[in-house]
This record gives structure tokens, C-alpha cells and sequence, in this order.
């Protein structure tokens, strides 16, 4: 799988289709290395990286609905361009998702995708500043700011494989 992700860095085209392909894997875990590679090497609006990874979103297996949704909303933010309705439209109704974690990553999905002042990002994400888990309200605080910026979008410096690697800490760890 690293090899893949290396030749993928140097823009073989190949390599990102070989990782849309392993978006179908078994093995969850080669799912998430595949998200991962694809939100880091996959270039925005890439049509088949957004729908590949758009449908890592419908799963419903529940035993790793979790970190995948988590791990598919942040990478389809990098791969779907700024506006795209369906990318927002799926991300958007990970908002409503019972853990915390999801709920976050969301948020900032959104704010990836949404451009800057949009209205529905802005309602969406308002509705999380009255959450009940204290986490999801400080950071729909902050997405706010970043949804209000002139320039709009998404400032943290966090990369998608870092990103990951904090949720699926959390998640073994039950926080």
C-alpha cells in the first residue's frame, strides 16, 4: 500500500484509480489507507475520486461507520471542489450523527467545501453551537469564524493522514 501511495504522489494516474479500487476492500483498513491516499494525492474535482469516495459515506455498517465516515467526509472534502452541492448535501447530513467525532469531522468537511458566507453552511453548523457535547459546540464556534472569512474555507493546518490517526486514537480509546 505504500507503494502505492508513492507512486500516486508522483502522479500516475493509475495509482489513484488502483485507489478508488480498494475504496470496495474488505479489510476496512485498507479502505482507510485508500480514503487517505486519495484525499492526499487525487486532484480537486477529480470526478471519480468524489464519487468513489462519495459512497464511502452511504455504508451502514455500523461496527466501522465511525471512522469511516469520519475518514470519507474529510477526504472527499479535499477531492470535491468548493460549492459542490452533492459533496456538501452528504457531508451536511453527517451533522446529524449520534457520536461526537463524526459530528466534528464534519463540520470541517463542510467548511472545506462550503464557500465563504454560505448561508445553509452557516445555519448548519449555527445549530451545533447549542450541542450537547461541549467538543462539537467549541468547534462549531470556530467553523463559524472560518465559514464568516472573506476568503472563505478551510485554515487548519491538520493533513487528512494526521487527521486520521487522532480520530482512530480516540476511537480505540473510547473517548
Amino acid at each position: 500500500m505504500r507503494a502505492l501511495h508513492l507512486v500516486a504522489a508522483k502522479g500516475d494516474p493509475h495509482a489513484i484509480s488502483e485507489l478508488i479500487g480498494l475504496l470496495e476492500h474488505t479489510d476496512h483498513g485498507v479502505t482507510n489507507v485508500a480514503l487517505c491516499g486519495l484525499a492526499e494525492f487525487a486532484e480537486e474535482g477529480n470526478n471519480d475520486a468524489v464519487v468513489a469516495t462519495s459512497r464511502c459515506l452511504r455504508g451502514t455498517d455500523e461496527d466501522s461507520k465511525l471512522f469511516l465516515h469520519a475518514i470519507a467526509a474529510l477526504a472527499l472534502a479535499r477531492v470535491a471542489e468548493k460549492g459542490d452541492m452533492p459533496a456538501i448535501t452528504l457531508v451536511t447530513k453527517l451533522l446529524d450523527e449520534a457520536d461526537w467525532r463524526l459530528r466534528r469531522e464534519a463540520i470541517w468537511a463542510l467548511v472545506k467545501l462550503s464557500p465563504a458566507g454560505d448561508k445553509s453552511a452557516l445555519s448548519a453548523v449555527g445549530k451545533l453551537a447549542n450541542d450537547a457535547d461541549e467538543r462539537v459546540r467549541l468547534e462549531a464556534a470556530q467553523a463559524l469564524t472560518e465559514l464568516k472569512r472573506p476568503s472563505g474555507g478551510y485554515t487548519n493546518g491538520d493533513s487528512l493522514p494526521s487527521a486520521a490517526v487522532a480520530l482512530n486514537t480516540e476511537v480505540k480509546n473510547g473517548a
